[in-house]
């Protein structure tokens, strides 16, 4: 498979991507080592130099129970495009998780990397 041919993100295109979307996939690493992503709905607070993701959980099973043990998290977002496909990672750590009436629970992570690709089809 041939590579794609790519471009850094500026900081103003990552946060375009971050406010368009709502949708990431959250990844985790489990008590017994085993890696688990799983797509998640997420709302961005940016407080001064710091930026903390919202992301809701059921607040029981897997996913859970892997930030009980190991709180390092990998968040993914994709905008598509005509021609291209625009990506961003950010890493970082559950800072708090907080139950809410409904059931289950709200993940706040502080980022503490946030990084963004453009991603060119072949034909684009």
């Amino acid at each position: 498979m041939a590579a794609r041919a790519w471009q850094s993100l500026n900081f103003i295109q990552v946060f375009d991507v971050l406010r368009e979307q709502t949708v990431c996939r959250m990844a985790v690493t489990e008590a017994d080592g085993q890696p688990w992503c799983v797509p998640m709905e997420y709302q961005m607070e940016v407080a001064g130099r710091e930026v903390i993701f919202h992301v809701g959980s059921r607040g029981e099973g897997r996913l859970a129970e892997a930030v009980e043990t190991n709180y390092a998290v990998c968040l993914e977002v994709e905008r598509p495009g005509c021609g291209w496909l625009d990506t961003v990672i950010i890493t970082g750590r559950v800072a708090a998780i907080i139950s809410v009436e409904s059931g289950g629970a709200v993940l706040l992570i502080h980022a503490e990397e946030i990084s963004g690709r453009r991603y060119f089809t072949p034909d684009g």
